[in-house]
């Protein structure tokens, strides 16, 4: 008797065809001088911020942020930071805490950052 799963054969392996595509993108962003975006999970996320890239501005949606050239597991990605979390970053970097671990809580508007090391009076 035959299974009750549904097991029909793929022409094409959906791993390799995502990450051709995730390729294709990184290509693109990085043809118009960016990297892909990184994308802090809630945890810990250690990152390294490339000091030979100034951060560069941008208004949005929730308004003014910075986007800063960073190092996370050996790639390199552009991250999108509050004015809040940039400040963060640039006390970071005056107590020359580089790379640095962000530990983000919370999620939406309830979400928080903070960077391990880093004196709130910093």
């Amino acid at each position: 008797m035959s299974s009750t799963k549904n097991e029909k054969k793929l022409a094409f392996d959906i791993d390799d065809m995502l990450d051709e595509i995730n390729e294709d993108q990184k290509e693109a962003l990085r043809k118009e001088g960016k990297e892909p975006y990184l994308t802090l999970e809630e945890g810990e996320t250690v990152i390294l911020i490339d000091g030979t890239v100034k951060p560069v501005e941008s208004v949005g949606d929730f308004g003014k942020r910075l986007t800063w050239r960073v190092t996370k597991g050996g790639e390199k990605y552009d991250l999108t930071a509050s004015m809040s979390l940039s400040k963060k970053l640039l006390k970071a970097l005056k107590a020359n805490i580089n790379p640095m671990t962000i530990i983000r809580v919370g999620e939406a508007k309830q979400t928080r950052y903070s960077i391990k090391g880093l004196n709130k009076k910093a």
